[in-house]
Order: C-alpha cells, then sequence, then structure tokens
C-alpha cells in the first residue's frame, strides 16, 4: 500500500485520545462523592490549614487517578485565578525511588540535579526551598504501591514514603503547610509501614469502590462515542466488553485499550467494524506485554524470587509455600550471581512487593489442630506467566530457565 493509499485508508476514529490512559475526561461519570470527600480536605488545608493527609485506595480502573489530576488541574487554576498561595503537584512515582521523588519536587520548583547528592541532601534541599518561599503545598503521589527499591533505601520504600512526606511538616517553618495524599491499588499498602511513620502520617481513608456492571457499560458507551466514528462498535461488542470488565478479567484501563488496538486494526484489515475476536485478541496481547514489562522491571531478587514461585507452581502444582519457595530462590540467585535474602525479609519485603505489583497472591493455610500454619504463595496473572518470565532470563540476564530438565523456551 502506497503512502496516499495509507493516508486515504477508510477513518474509524473521530478521537482517540479519549481511549488513552492518560486523558481526563471533562466530567468523570460516578465520582462525585469521592471527589468531593477529597476536595473538602485540600479547601480545609488551604483555608484553615486543617487538612488531613489522604489514602486513597482502590482497583486499577477505578478512576482514582483520573479524580486527582481532575482535581489537581481545577485547584490549581481556581488558585491562580484568585491570586491564592498554594500548590498541588501530582506525580506518578511508578518505578521511580524515593530518591527519584524528591529530586522530582525539588525540579517542580528549581534547576536542581538528578544525581550527585545524598539522600538527606536532596529532602534537606527541598524542606530550606518551601520554608524560605513560605510555599504551601500539597503533594499527590500516584501509585505508591510501585516506588522502587534501591540501595539508597535502608527500610521499605512505602515506609519511606509515609516516613518522609510526614516528615516535611516538621523540617519547615510553622508559615508553611504540607499536605500529602497517596493513591495505591494495594489495600493492604500499611502493612509493612511502622508504627512510627503512620502515626506520624495519620491518614484519612478515601475508598474508590469498583463500579458497577450498569456503570461500566455506561462508561464504556460513553467513551466509543466520543473517540468513534458511528457504527464502528457496535453496542453488542461494547456489552460483551463492559461484561468483561465487570466479571473482573480486565478493567476499564485495559478495555479502553483494546478498543484502540481493535480499532487500529479494523483500519489495517480494511473491516467495517470491532469484532468481539479483535477485542478478546488485543486484551491477551495488552495483558501479556504488561506482564513482561512489570516483570522486566524487577530487580535480581524479585526477579529470582518471582521465577522461584513460577517453577515450583509448575512442577508441584496449585500453590507453594513459603519453605519451598526459598528453596529455589537461592538457587536462582546464585544462576543469577547475586546474594540471597534472608528468609523472613524475603516474606515480609520481597513477597508483598511483588503482591502489590499484581504478580502474585498469598493467603494462610492452616496444618491442622495444634500444628500451627504456612503461607502459601499462587502466580496470579497469564494463564503461564513461566515463558514471559523465561524470555525476561534470556534478555535480561543472558540465563536459560529449566523445569524438569528442559528449557522452558525450547517446549518444556
Amino acid at each position: 500500500m502506497s503512502l496516499t493509499e495509507k493516508f486515504e485508508r477508510k477513518k474509524v476514529f473521530r478521537d482517540p485520545d479519549c481511549l488513552s490512559p492518560e486523558h481526563v475526561p471533562d466530567e468523570l461519570m460516578y465520582r462525585d462523592e469521592e471527589m468531593d470527600m477529597i476536595l473538602d480536605e485540600i479547601v480545609f488545608q488551604l483555608d484553615d490549614k486543617i487538612g488531613s493527609n489522604l489514602l486513597v485506595l482502590g482497583p486499577t480502573g477505578t478512576g482514582k487517578t483520573h479524580s486527582l489530576k481532575k482535581i489537581c488541574e481545577d485547584v490549581n487554576r481556581y488558585l491562580e485565578k484568585e491570586d491564592m498561595d498554594g500548590k498541588l503537584i501530582y506525580i506518578n512515582v511508578k518505578k521511580k525511588s524515593v530518591y527519584d521523588i524528591f529530586v522530582m519536587l525539588n525540579q517542580e520548583f528549581m534547576e536542581f540535579p538528578s544525581k550527585g547528592y545524598s539522600f538527606a541532601r536532596v529532602v534537606r534541599n527541598f524542606a530550606e526551598y518551601l520554608s524560605e518561599s513560605d510555599e504551601n503545598l500539597i503533594l499527590i503521589l500516584d501509585e505508591v504501591d510501585k516506588v522502587k527499591d534501591t540501595s539508597r533505601c535502608k527500610s521499605d520504600p512505602i515506609d519511606n514514603i509515609f516516613y518522609h512526606t510526614s516528615r516535611l511538616g516538621e523540617d519547615v517553618n510553622d508559615m508553611v503547610n504540607i499536605m500529602t495524599i497517596l493513591v495505591t491499588n494495594h489495600p493492604r499498602i500499611t502493612e509493612n509501614v511502622n508504627d512510627y511513620s503512620l502515626s506520624s502520617f495519620q491518614p484519612f481513608h478515601i475508598p474508590f469502590s469498583p463500579y458497577n456492571a450498569d456503570q461500566v457499560d455506561k462508561i464504556i458507551s460513553n467513551r466509543v462515542e466520543k473517540a468513534f466514528l458511528p457504527n464502528v462498535v457496535k453496542e453488542s461488542v461494547i456489552g460483551w466488553l463492559s461484561a468483561t470488565i465487570s466479571s473482573g478479567r480486565a478493567d476499564i484501563r485495559y478495555g479502553l485499550n483494546a478498543l484502540k488496538y481493535a480499532g487500529k486494526k479494523v483500519v489495517n484489515e480494511k473491516k467495517k467494524n470491532v469484532t468481539i475476536g479483535d477485542l478478546q485478541e488485543a486484551i491477551t496481547k495488552i495483558e501479556y506485554d504488561e506482564i513482561k514489562s512489570t516483570i522486566r522491571g524487577l530487580n535480581e531478587v524479585h526477579f529470582a524470587a518471582l521465577v522461584s514461585l513460577i517453577i515450583r507452581d509448575k512442577e508441584g502444582g496449585e500453590g507453594v509455600d513459603s519453605e519451598a519457595l526459598y528453596q529455589k530462590f537461592t538457587e536462582i540467585c546464585k544462576s543469577l550471581g547475586t546474594e540471597p535474602r534472608a528468609y523472613s525479609y524475603v516474606r515480609k519485603f520481597i513477597m508483598k512487593k511483588l503482591e502489590s505489583q499484581g504478580l502474585i497472591t498469598s493467603r494462610v493455610k492452616g496444618l491442622g489442630r495444634g500444628r500451627g500454619q504456612i503461607l502459601i504463595y499462587y502466580v496470579r496473572g497469564l494463564e503461564d506467566m513461566l515463558p514471559v518470565a523465561a524470555e525476561v532470563a534470556k534478555e535480561k540476564y543472558e540465563m536459560v530457565i529449566r523445569v524438569n530438565g528442559q528449557s522452558v523456551l525450547e517446549g518444556y
């Protein structure tokens, strides 16, 4: 097909930006109550200096990010219009370290190097700026459950976020007021936060519950109407996608991505409409790509723990106990040339980090009367994550993963 023919191809999109995860609708459907609660605390903070730190929780695809971005835009616009002191800063901290976060905060207000300073110096520099400028700040950190662990952090990175953001208020002068809003998909994010950090932060919880089936259908229909030309996506296809999302097979973010992928396929294959088959293919590809990206982003010890669980699960069936997992973990660490962490550290920090990223789940299993309990881990995500992990092992670490002596990539 010539370039001219490509530009003259059949059009199916009206405004594809409406399908983007970054797109913030002018009006968010079914989140008025949650947004009002957040706005109340922000106004209390800016007007009366008594706003509470917030912990915004809810599953992926429930409107948390869009709600906070919308609030950030609207409040900053109002503060500028009314010439009021204060600023809201939104940062997505996924795959960023606590050090990176404070560097970015400095860079919001001044020229500041990305490297070269100690963590203590980076935090102190930001606190000093706030004290000198009397800048009132509302800080929004999104996806805090996916913050990156680094050697700069001597404890759990999530605990570090709670601790250092709460301490900011103590490190600046009395004229400066700081409020922090942390956003997470993980319902048990505070489990690894020590009591001192949590009592200092004292968050007010604002839950975002999953949309019901009718709400999902109306949200998808609304986006389809704005994104596509008429009749490209039939009501029956919208109904299937809405039902798939409501069943838990996908979330709204996946659904919108799948619609964009399917719409491009319609154009390339010169078809008239998006079909259910197009969406099924798109969701499978999106899941695979996202899982692979997440696994590739793990550091060596986290990767070793995940691979150990996947292999043990494949060898032994449903679920892996923590002791069997740790035995394999030490083997994989040696293959990677990295020092294995202690058993207690793996349970308390590494496995909980993998769980927060949606790669695994866990449950406590009783061993019978008087025999105690044991923690069982399960692989979560794709039906078979082993080939994905094997691809990452080969590409990133030049390592061959084998099950029962057979290379995974050669067909175990």
